[in-house]
């Protein structure tokens, strides 16, 4: 680390030397010999100094996602059932203390009291509707369709937009009312057990009984016991139009906790997926990474180095959306249901104050992100992952979360690297088609760059 006017973060990965600029989120490769002489680096470092380089080096985009809570996605939680025990399913923390279950009428009660929340407000922005079951959805599938046919009708009542939206399905069983739908819907997202072979094979099985113009996505939740994340990928992708794989949030006694040593087997697995792309030829390796969904991990820092936005909040949870569990409380998010402090009331009682005191409104706040040099890649840590680890949430930086993360972060600058060496057209041809602002115009060799800004 280098510290002068501003602080830079020298790392390594896979035998190469890089150095970032935490600020304005720059990047570069050095060569090996270079960072063996730190004077060289610190000259180096000088003359951007000197060339008053830092005095503008916030002139990347902040991205907030709300500075006040403006409810723009609600999640209503009705169910516990489900058709398969997932170990690290959010469920099973509570089913056996809540045995409610709401009915029709509830639910629209809920909705409705969610939209004169935002008339009270007065709120503009549009309103996501998501009915995650922490279950199976296709138990009930009937429920879904009344809400839906509801909100198609109200929806032109109101002045904001109101969408609903078909929450994920494990696939295991369900009727022709389902097919129907996601038919005319044209997207489908399934969430798998990956390591529950039964489950695997007959969602293939069952995917066959869909149109082929539906979309298809496949969210995988990744634990400690998963390997060899290529062929996972790829042998998915024969079934499905994207994939993506996310670490699971889980308590340190689960059935495969997060440890150091399986961070360190993340690690490897991490390195070979990065090598196993650069394997391939350009066509190939760009549309595997078109193939990665929108939720996956690795491709979240991909596109975060490659636009270099800032993320000062990590998600939504607490600021523009809010979930429902049974008893009619709202929480951050769905991972949050029946713990107490995380509770902030009833659409009744809900102001702004109780939110600030459930969740801290900026990644500025956070005392244990001041020091991370990934900090605005990462927007700051899930407070998911501090309850499931018994972490107190005034405590100090989370290790295993913060070190998956820099894992992501490594490999994605390693890849990025090795794109731009072996043909930078796939990365703006990558950016292109994903909509997003390439921002690595730059020489991206340090010595290059120093030269070139001098």
């Amino acid at each position: 680390m280098l510290v002068s006017d501003k602080e830079m973060f020298v790392f390594s990965q896979n035998g190469e030397n890089f150095v970032l600029d935490p600020n304005s989120q720059l990047f570069w490769r050095i060569t090996s010999e270079l960072i063996l002489d730190s004077d060289v680096l610190e000259n180096n470092y000088s003359k951007l100094l000197n060339y008053g380089f830092f005095k503008n080096h916030n002139q990347t985009k902040e991205k907030k996602l709300f500075s006040q809570f403006d409810l723009s996605n609600l999640v209503i939680n009705p169910s516990t059932k489900c058709n398969l025990d997932c170990w690290f399913c959010y469920s099973n923390q509570y089913k056996n203390y809540n045995s409610n279950e709401l009915n029709l009428k509830e639910i629209k009660s809920i909705i409705q009291k969610a939209l004169d929340f935002k008339i009270r407000n007065k709120s503009n922005s549009p309103l996501s509707i998501s009915m995650f079951f922490a279950s199976e959805i296709t138990i009930d599938f009937n429920i879904f369709l009344e809400v839906w046919e509801y909100i198609e009708d109200i929806k032109v009542d109101y002045n904001f937009p109101i969408y609903m939206f078909l929450p994920p399905t494990n696939l295991m069983d369900f009727s022709n009312d389902f097919v129907e739908f996601i038919d005319k819907y044209g997207y489908l997202a399934v969430s798998l057990n990956f390591l529950n072979e039964k489950q695997r094979k007959t969602v293939v099985q069952n995917l066959n009984r869909f149109e082929n113009t539906v979309e298809k996505h496949c969210i995988l939740p990744l634990n400690a016991h998963m390997t060899s994340f290529f062929d996972i990928y790829t042998q998915l992708l024969n079934h499905f139009d994207c994939v993506s794989m996310r670490p699971v949030r889980i308590p340190h006694d689960s059935r495969y906790p997060w440890t150091q040593d399986s961070l360190e087997l993340f690690s490897k697995n991490m390195q070979t997926l990065v090598f196993n792309l650069l394997d391939l030829n350009d066509e190939e390796l760009l549309q595997m990474l078109l193939s990665l969904g929108s939720s996956d991990y690795f491709v979240r820092y991909l596109d975060r180095i490659i636009s270099r936005a800032k993320y000062t909040e990590r998600c939504p949870a607490g600021k523009r959306a809010a979930a429902v569990n049974p008893d009619f409380r709202l929480y951050p998010c769905s991972g949050f249901i029946e713990i107490e402090e995380y509770s902030f009331g009833t659409f009744d009682d809900l102001n702004n104050a109780d939110l600030n005191k459930v969740i801290s409104s900026n990644l500025n706040s956070k005392p244990e992100c001041k020091e991370c040099p990934i900090r605005f890649y990462c927007g700051g840590p899930c407070e998911d992952w501090k309850s499931k680890l018994n972490i107190s949430k005034f405590e100090s930086v989370n290790h295993i979360e913060c070190t998956i993360n820099l894992i992501y972060f490594k490999n994605s600058i390693f890849l990025i690297s090795k794109l731009y060496e072996k043909n930078p057209e796939i990365l703006t041809n990558y950016a292109k088609e994903k909509g997003i602002e390439y921002m690595l115009s730059y020489p991206l060799n340090f010595e290059d760059f120093v030269l070139f800004f001098s």
